[in-house]
């Protein structure tokens, strides 16, 4: 069932971030190397008719920005918005890694925090989520879809039942009743458009009578139903059966209707209504900002050795995930961290890199939202059974240098859910004198996993191959072991 995919895509572990005890993360970088990020900003569009959101959300959001040093804009929707916007309200996050744009619940502000960490370490791409043949309504500048499954006719069909005939007609007559959408052959949606996906569970009778239980989804949650009728199944007769699935198609349209208009959960986005202008982010004083870096030169460290074995100490920054994933664009929405690491690395006399080994807490997976974090642990990764995933290396050869940043591709295996694969680590090394003279070793790192062809795993709606790759993010320092 699709309801169920984009979670078990979130299953795969790198470095994540955890204090080891004793450890006091310092207030700057480096003494001698440091980069300077302009002040992260939350963007917010949105009118007076968010009334759920101006209420209840944004005060929550201007306590959690005053805490975390976040500059809040607040911008009327009315003066204009940039084309990628096509729904409010709509908050963008910018930092120096560039732009993204929140596409979840806005009631539920553990997604909208795990949105802004996982953003501060990288910025979602500016490509479109293209869908074939589903049913699309245009709400001012918003695209709405909906994505339709028939499951096939259970209970007593008689000998002659054409099932392939029976769905064709189907789809054609809850498309037909859903007069405010039409089917299209391809859409591509932009990240504030809306996805709902219809279930519909048929069941024939021995006495010729046909049962329809149905679900409706919003894309922003796969565990639970926004609309349902299983107990209580639409009632007709399986020698007419277009006539229950026109009735289905009203149903289902109605109520998709309502749920952009009237959620109390979040799933309320308005669309923009065609006269608001369309402008460009500069022209609402809107800037990209690029990250500044200041060297400091320090003769002391030319001629400082490294120490042979380093700790895992935490994360770069306090608010920075020291791993963060999302899946590959257009679906990088698909967003989280994993918060608790162990780890060491050795360096030999030589000072090179040699070997390390690292291990997370699968249970310390995270993507804000409580349902989706149970069953990733408990049905997916089964946690109970393997509670930890590894990185290990070994017969390297990586020159390190402290004030030296050092760039190397780390070849390793990785260790998942019992299941071991090689894996290389696109990695930045910056070893150097944290500002109360503590050695410190700052690592930087990317690399990607394909879920479908290795785990076996599949992944959220969406294109190929964006919906089976994963891409991690690591930042995080290392402490030279006294």
């Amino acid at each position: 069932m699709r309801k169920i995919l984009f979670i078990i895509s979130l299953l795969f572990l790198g470095f994540v971030s955890n204090k080891t005890s004793n450890w006091e993360m310092p207030e700057q970088h480096f003494v001698a190397a440091t980069n300077i990020s302009t002040t992260p900003t939350l963007i917010l569009f949105y009118l007076p008719e968010n009334q759920l959101f101006i209420n209840d959300v944004l005060p929550k959001i201007k306590t959690y920005c005053a805490s975390k040093k976040i500059e809040i804009l607040e911008k009327n929707a009315s003066e204009g918005v940039p084309s990628e916007i096509t729904s409010l309200p709509a908050l963008i996050f910018q930092n120096d890694k560039g732009r993204s744009i929140y596409a979840a619940r806005y009631t539920e502000f553990s997604s909208i925090e795990n949105f802004i960490r996982t953003s501060r370490s990288f910025a979602q791409q500016a490509a479109l989520n293209c869908k074939k043949n589903v049913l699309v309504h245009q709400n001012g500048r918003m695209k709405v879809v909906a994505s339709l499954k028939i499951t096939p006719l259970s209970g007593n069909p008689n000998p002659q039942f054409d099932a392939a005939a029976f769905e064709e007609n189907a789809s054609k007559a809850i498309d037909e009743a859903m007069t405010a959408f039409s089917t299209e052959k391809e859409v591509c949606l932009q990240k504030t458009d809306r996805v709902f996906y219809i279930d519909v569970h048929p069941y024939a009778d021995k006495n010729g009578k046909l049962y329809l239980s149905y679900e409706l989804y919003s894309q922003f949650s796969c565990t639970q139903p926004i609309f349902s009728k299983i107990k209580t199944p639409l009632e007709g007769n399986l020698s007419l059966p277009s006539t229950l699935f026109s009735e289905l198609g009203r149903v289902f349209e109605t109520e998709i209707v309502s749920q952009l208009k009237n959620s109390t959960i979040g799933d309320a986005y308005l669309g923009l209504a065609a006269n608001i202008p369309e402008k460009t982010w500069k022209a609402l004083g809107i800037d990209e900002v690029k990250n500044t870096v200041i060297e400091h030169n320090n003769d002391a460290l030319k001629t400082k050795k490294l120490g042979l074995s380093w700790t895992y100490a935490g994360t770069i920054d306090s608010e920075t995930p020291a791993m963060a994933f999302h899946f590959q664009e257009p679906l990088d929405r698909y967003a989280g961290e994993v918060k608790e690491i162990q780890g060491m690395m050795q360096i030999n006399d030589n000072q090179q890199l040699t070997k390390g080994s690292f291990e997370v807490n699968t249970e310390s997976l995270t993507m804000g939202i409580a349902d989706f974090d149970h069953k990733i642990h408990d049905k997916y990764i089964r946690t109970k059974r393997f509670p930890t995933a590894t990185f290990s290396f070994s017969n390297q050869n990586i020159d390190l240098a402290f004030g030296k940043t050092t760039v190397a591709n780390i070849m390793g295996e990785f260790t998942l859910m019992g299941k071991k694969i090689p894996l290389t680590i696109q990695a930045q090394l910056s070893p150097n004198i944290g500002t109360k003279g503590e050695s410190l070793m700052a690592v930087q790192g990317v690399f990607s996993l394909n879920i479908l062809d290795d785990f076996g795993i599949k992944g959220p709606d969406g294109p190929d191959p964006a919906k089976k790759t994963m891409q991690f993010f690591l930042n995080f320092f290392c402490v030279q072991k006294q």
